[in-house]
């Protein structure tokens, strides 16, 4: 299933947009554990991956768990964006970020760490309920001043039939 959970972002102002494909890390900036040392520039161009950690695929394929602090989360991490550094900057980020599914409200992210170099940000399941019918769920957050948006298709994260995120 290409690009499940996954969605690869440029931005330079414009909206991060899903690689359907092959969900490659196509950074330009950044360091060897994939976490870019500096915050973008106005103008600057930059490319990443917006990717649904949570996801059932992703989890199995990993042969991993959910990361201490994440359980009953929808976890998305940050690889190869720029993000500053310390916790400042990240709670900077976890609070410019956030999910929403069209007809319901923006959910905050109440969790943020940096995991081996990848931010990781989680959002509480139980502030929202999603299911196939919603359709789309859009993810967005700022880096510094530089927005990074992406939607994830639900209707491609179905897994054995069910919604598997």
């Amino acid at each position: 299933m290409g690009g499940m959970g996954t969605g690869n972002g440029r931005s330079s102002g414009r909206n991060a947009g899903m690689d359907r494909n092959t969900g490659i890390n196509n950074r330009t900036m950044g360091n060897d554990t994939g976490a870019p040392t500096r915050m973008p520039k106005p103008g600057q161009e930059y490319k990443g991956v917006v990717r649904w950690e949570s996801a059932k695929p992703i989890l199995e394929a990993r042969k991993g768990t959910i990361p201490e602090g994440f359980e009953n989360h929808y976890v998305i991490s940050l690889r190869g964006f720029p993000y500053g550094q310390g916790k400042n900057a990240v709670e900077k980020i976890k609070a410019a970020s956030s999910l929403t599914a069209k007809g319901k409200d923006a959910v905050p992210a109440d969790v943020a760490q940096v995991i081996d170099g990848v931010l990781v940000l989680g959002f509480a399941k139980d502030t929202l309920k999603l299911s196939p019918e919603d359709k789309e769920v859009a993810f967005a957050t700022a880096l510094g001043k530089v927005p990074v948006k992406t939607k994830f298709t639900l209707k491609e994260m179905m897994y054995h039939e069910e919604l598997a995120i």
